[in-house]
């Protein structure tokens, strides 16, 4: 079998979505899987069963971590040299149209997966009005696929309501060698200056529409609250890190970390807080109750689904800084109940296998390839939702 995955950025550790993909083309290339992989990332050194093409790009008005990758004419014609059985689309844009053509013209099935809710950013940019345009051109895209994968039910549910069509799940592994709480660190926490200090952690992107705002109005309600002694820690970059570092003078902020200094930064904290509200899953939230310590996340997106699965942390009122708050104190107040759902996210964690996950979307591959699914009736046949 042989793969064509267009992922746009295909960077490891840049965000939840590329280690995914990163994971999936691991677990094809373990089953001897060819795999094409077309990026507007630098081109790394090909390992076995994995070839890359880079792709053009240029930069994403208002989306500074992405760029708009550029379909030109030899895209088709490396298509034709690599001689994929499958195509999967990870990114609904300009060159996902022309993979989709491409798919039609020589007939071999296309999946998509949905990772960013890109609709929902517009709203920390005042650009409501534009919603409806971009989800009715992700709804026809979309619904040219044989599948789209959703990594949680609330996503799936959030595509069915914009006229999506054939959605399966596809979730999301942990690794619990990388992520596991025997990396917790009274050196780290020394270097918070966090002994004696109950630590909360968020480790992300920097950007607006992660709901720093609402992050930042929780560590101002905790500064002047005198029955919590916090230490706020913040582990990523991005274009807010500037303000955020004005706003919270006295959080720890750590850069982008990766490898055993992510690890670490996880297993030291005391506990998880996740203010987002356009996750169609919230991969850290699943890397922190691996770590051992609970999250604390918004009623909107996929966070909340993790949560209530795994019983392994509590869920607030999204925006609302003072019931964040609120379930932060319950949490640490409680022991009993804090060391309860510590376990449940360490056991959680452990129940999702990257192998099990990745093996499950690998066999839809292979049915796929053996039905003869033609793209073509559905090119035609499939309209935008209505609204």
């Amino acid at each position: 079998m042989r793969v064509a995955l267009y992922s746009g950025v295909f960077k490891e550790d840049h965000d939840g979505a590329t280690n995914t993909l990163f994971r999936l083309v691991e677990s094809l290339r373990n089953q001897g899987v060819e795999v094409g992989i077309w990026t507007y990332s630098s081109v790394e050194n090909a390992r076995d069963h994995q070839f890359q093409f880079q792709l053009p790009s240029v930069p994403l008005p208002l989306f500074p971590d992405y760029r708009l990758s550029l379909p030109l004419k030899k895209l088709w014609t490396q298509l034709d040299e690599f001689r994929p059985d499958l195509i999967h689309i990870a990114v609904p844009d300009l060159t996902a149209i022309s993979l989709v053509k491409y798919s039609q013209q020589r007939d071999i099935p296309v999946v998509a997966s949905y990772h960013t809710n890109f609709p929902s950013y517009l709203d920390f940019f005042h650009l409501q009005l534009l919603k409806k345009t971009m989800w009715r051109s992700m709804t026809w895209l979309f619904n040219q696929m044989a599948y789209v994968y959703a990594p949680t039910g609330e996503a799936a549910a959030e595509l069915r309501d914009n006229g999506v069509e054939r959605i399966r799940i596809w979730s999301r592994g942990i690794d619990t060698e990388r992520f596991n709480p025997r990396f917790r660190s009274i050196d780290i926490r020394k270097s918070w200056n966090a002994l004696g200090k109950k630590v909360i952690l968020y480790a992300g992107r920097l950007v607006p529409y992660k709901n720093l705002d609402t992050f930042v109005e929780i560590y101002r309600q905790a500064e002047t609250s005198p029955d919590l002694n916090l230490r706020f820690v913040v582990a990523g970059e991005g274009p807010m890190r500037s303000k955020l570092e004005a706003v919270m003078p006295d959080a720890v902020f750590t850069g982008f970390l990766k490898g055993e200094n992510l690890s670490k930064a996880y297993a030291s904290a005391d506990l998880f807080l996740f203010p987002s509200t356009t996750e169609t899953i919230g991969n850290v939230v699943q890397e922190a109750l691996a770590s051992g310590i609970p999250a604390v996340v918004s009623d909107q997106g996929g966070g909340m689904e993790i949560v209530r699965c795994s019983n392994a942390g509590l869920i607030a009122r999204g925006d609302n800084a003072t019931d964040f708050l609120k379930k932060v104190r319950q949490l640490l107040a409680d022991s009993t109940l804090y060391n309860r759902m510590r376990e449940n996210g360490v056991v959680f964690a452990a129940s999702k296998s990257w192998d099990r996950i990745n093996g499950a979307l690998i066999d839809d591959y292979h049915s796929l390839i053996g039905s003869g699914f033609s793209p073509t009736a559905h090119w035609s046949a499939v309209r935008p939702a209505e609204g």
